[in-house]
């Protein structure tokens, strides 16, 4: 998400969204403790809808308000695809042992 903030902004951005999700991260399993000790089972089941219906609607404003999703034609069940999160592990090995054309010296080879 840093890649979606004006650089001006990066800073403040930053430091909210580490306030926001320690805060998340701390209060979440109170909050959750509390209403499964309160409602025993149902607790349970009210912990699964609250977070089945946040990340449906976060994926939902994703939809509104992220303007640089498009791919190409293949449409988001393309994001649904179990070998993705592979690819992306071994992208991001490609680049930690520096095999990225990134990471390559600009330096001219002699023929």
């Amino acid at each position: 998400m840093l890649n979606q903030v004006p650089d001006h902004d990066r800073i403040g951005y930053t430091a909210l969204w580490t306030v926001s999700t320690s805060l998340a991260h701390g209060i979440t399993p109170v909050l959750a403790g509390l209403l499964i000790e309160y409602f025993d089972v149902w607790g349970f089941r009210i912990c699964f809808l609250m977070s089945m219906g946040f990340t449906v609607s976060g994926a939902l404003l994703c939809l509104f308000f992220i303007h640089d999703l498009h791919m190409e034609g293949k449409g988001w069940v393309y994001m649904l695809n179990p070998s993705l999160p592979l690819r992306t592990a071994g992208r991001i090995l490609w680049i930690t042992f520096g095999l990225h054309e990134s990471n390559r010296a600009d330096t001219p080879t002699e023929h």
